[in-house]
């Protein structure tokens, strides 16, 4: 297997003076680049061509529109990105992608799930391996992103640890919609390529012109936390549907988070893409399967679950609901929301009752 240098990356919050010192003291020059989601500059030396001569990629940081950059690379604390720090990645190049994967494969054994890889490191590589393995196309591009995404995070400065109570639940609700709602209504990929909650999107599941904003309460009164006045605002040209689940913690519960995550890995096990799509979004939940046993603890019964449709008249506080906006000094609100009125808005109390009009909201999109 030979290895070659194929470029380094680095993060800057001045652009323009990154380009004029690569171009001006180590004369390389400005050429093609893929459409990121985040501004940046591709910096050859030689034909801009061939992209091997592409040495240098300066990632640009917009500090009034980072969602782009954080989703395809992870985050970064700007104030470290001095010096060495300012690397982002360095990349290879490998002759042969399936020797390549062989000679990784030899260095470790075993699935990079399997309980005893206990090393970071070593799981990390593992999961390149099985990216690398997973066959040629765009999709193995995807996958690599994926892990090193997912990698990035934990690696990061924020310290993985054990999710609370209230994060248990509100995880194990978004997973349980989408393996037990959203899943057999329509289909693995679309279902998958929905989750955006962990990400901090406006809603915990998106498509073009739909969106589902996913509860889950164990409070005895059945009251779910509204979280300020635009969650359960309906952005313009959009369906908004809540998704409310109700559970008790109870010894003999026949559910828990561990069980529908795996449950989920095994729906997704035989697409790399989703799978590391998958473990990229249970990553930035900051899911970490060391604490498995932890969260196995937590026994769930299900009480009650129902879609509604959120439209005119449906109980809830908006924008404006207040009149007069918020006094003075007040700068949000939230409010606990009880479902027992809700009835007239009810799509369905099982997934049977709106696979119909989930499909057709899919298809639609």
């Amino acid at each position: 297997m030979a290895i070659t240098i194929n470029h380094f990356s680095i993060r800057t919050t001045d652009l323009e003076a990154s380009r004029r010192f690569y171009a001006d003291v180590l004369g390389l020059t400005v050429g093609p680049r893929p459409a990121f989601p985040f501004p940046g500059l591709w910096m050859y030396r030689g034909d801009h061509g061939d992209v091997a001569n592409a040495v240098v990629h300066i990632i640009g940081t917009d500090r009034t529109e980072e969602a782009g950059l954080d989703d395809y690379l992870g985050e970064r604390d700007e104030t470290k990105l001095r010096g060495t720090g300012s690397i982002d990645h360095v990349a290879f190049f490998a002759d042969r992608v399936g020797l390549t994967a062989a000679e990784l494969t030899s260095l470790t054994s075993g699935s990079p799930n399997d309980d005893c890889w206990t090393d970071p490191a070593e799981r990390a590589l593992l999961e390149l391996v099985d990216a690398l393995d997973a066959g040629a196309s765009i999709g193995r591009v995807r996958m690599v992103q994926s892990v090193l995404t997912k990698w990035r995070r934990f690696w990061s400065d924020v310290a993985l640890t054990l999710l609370s109570k209230e994060q248990q639940l509100g995880l194990f609700g978004e997973l349980w919609f989408l393996a037990r709602w959203l899943l057999p209504s329509i289909g693995t990929e679309p279902s998958a390529l929905m989750w955006r909650g962990p990400l901090g999107a406006r809603n915990d599941f998106e498509q073009p012109g739909w969106a589902v904003e996913v509860k889950t309460s164990g409070k005895l009164d059945g009251s779910h936390q509204i979280h300020g006045l635009e969650q359960l605002l309906e952005p313009q040209g959009v369906e908004l549907f809540l998704f409310s689940l109700l559970v008790r913690d109870e010894a003999s519960g026949a559910e828990s988070l561990p069980k529908v995550v795996a449950e989920l890995r095994g729906a997704v096990a035989g697409n790399h893409v989703l799978l590391s799509q998958f473990e990229g979004m249970l990553a930035a939940a900051r899911y970490d399967d060391t604490y498995t046993a932890e969260y196995d603890k937590l026994k769930l019964r299900i009480r009650s679950q129902g879609l509604y449709r959120v439209a005119q008249g449906f109980p809830r506080l908006v924008p404006n609901s207040i009149s007069e906006g918020l006094p003075l000094c007040v700068s949000n609100v939230n409010y606990d929301l009880r479902l027992d009125a809700a009835g007239p808005w009810l799509v369905g109390e099982s997934p049977t009752m709106v696979q119909e009009l989930l499909k057709g909201l899919s298809e639609k999109a």
